[in-house]
């Protein structure tokens, strides 16, 4: 009897030591992360809860950077389906673009989860997510913001590069626009003269033939041609007065303008040059960025612009500041002496009504 109490003994604590292991290895209800990130500009994450046994809920999030480095705003889309042993079959039930576009809507994965490595299929394509806690994959869209931060650094030098360039090229028209206007300004010292000259001529030749007739009582519509013609004649003189002293201030004007446009190119160009500069080890190719970066150095610090125009320029200014202030003393003294003139044979004119 004791004998066979014994026994009883040894198989009930071999049941129990059976039913221990099987419970103890048993796989527990799925809650996970799982993670694939092959490209480094995009995380995406499945969130798989198996609720009940068997059946499997979840979310799959696309997280990535836009070309500029910026985030772009994730794509969620809600996921279901069953877990057979190892074998997973997932749909997502939303369309996420680089997915469902191309494989229809809702798209079916299929694949398993051998430990921690969740490999899935769709079409011709294989991804393999690795789980990870929350805390791990909250590191790894870290790591991609970092990744975008850089992408923008380097994005934003190049723009800065780009930029600097296309206004050196810019200040060189301008520059080549000064130069040329100026030359006009040098040659229209002696026009002026001859202009106010000829008018001097035309007014005192009316005055000295008008007085005599006025004072003989002969009838003014027979001499008052030219006394009407230098009527109507005020109107350009008040022009030409105007345009000698809109370019003595557009001379003034775009002669600061340009002179301060080179000072923020000279300026601007290196420092994009060195924002660029360290920005190389972010780019695909470190070593042909940093060989751009030598190359361009040798243009510091004016980069596109043109330094014979520059020097072109700062001989130039001061030539045509001597010729608009001679301009305006021209057309200061030759105003006033036909205003005079003007005066005077208006009152012969007058005085012969």
């Amino acid at each position: 009897m004791i004998r066979q109490q014994q026994k009883i003994a040894v198989v009930l604590s071999a049941i129990g030591l059976y039913f221990i292991f099987t419970v103890g290895c048993a796989r527990g209800a799925m809650s996970a992360y799982f993670v694939e990130r092959n490209n480094p500009g995009e995380v995406d994450m499945l969130h798989l809860v198996e609720s009940p046994p068997g059946h499997l809920a979840g979310s799959l999030v696309i997280s990535a950077l836009n070309t500029d480095g910026s985030r772009k705003t994730d794509t969620v889309s809600d996921v279901s389906g069953t877990m057979t042993g190892s074998n997973i079959s997932l749909q997502l039930n939303s369309s996420i673009a680089g997915w469902a576009q191309f494989f229809g809507n809702p798209t079916n994965l299929v694949g398993t989860l051998n430990g921690e490595v969740l490999t899935l299929s769709f079409g011709n394509q294989t991804l393999r997510f690795h789980e990870m806690s929350p805390k791990k994959y909250d590191a790894v869209l870290d790591q991609m913001n970092t990744v975008g931060k850089h992408i923008a650094m380097l994005t934003q030098a190049e723009k800065s590069l780009r930029a600097s360039i296309s206004d050196g090229r810019s200040l060189n028209t301008d520059l080549k626009n000064y130069l040329s206007w100026g030359q006009k300004r040098i040659a229209h010292v002696s026009t002026l003269h001859q202009w106010y000259a000829g008018r001097i001529s035309h007014y005192s030749k009316c005055l000295q033939t008008i007085r005599p007739l006025a004072a003989s009582k002969v009838a003014s519509w027979q001499w008052q041609d030219c006394v009407l013609t230098i009527e109507n004649d005020k109107y350009y003189r008040d022009e030409m007065a105007q345009s000698v002293r809109d370019a003595d201030a557009q001379n003034t004007r775009t002669a600061r303008s340009l002179d301060s446009e080179i000072a923020v190119v000279q300026k601007k160009f290196p420092q994009a040059l060195d924002a660029l500069n360290s920005a190389c080890p972010y780019a695909k190719d470190v070593h042909q960025c940093v060989d751009s970066v030598q190359k361009l150095k040798s243009y510091t610090p004016n980069g596109a612009l043109d330094p014979s125009l520059i020097a072109q320029f700062r001989a130039m200014v001061p030539n045509v500041s001597t010729a608009v202030a001679q301009d305006v003393q021209t057309s200061s003294a030759g105003d006033n002496r036909l205003s005079n003139l003007a005066k005077q044979i208006q009152t012969v004119y007058q005085s012969a009504q």
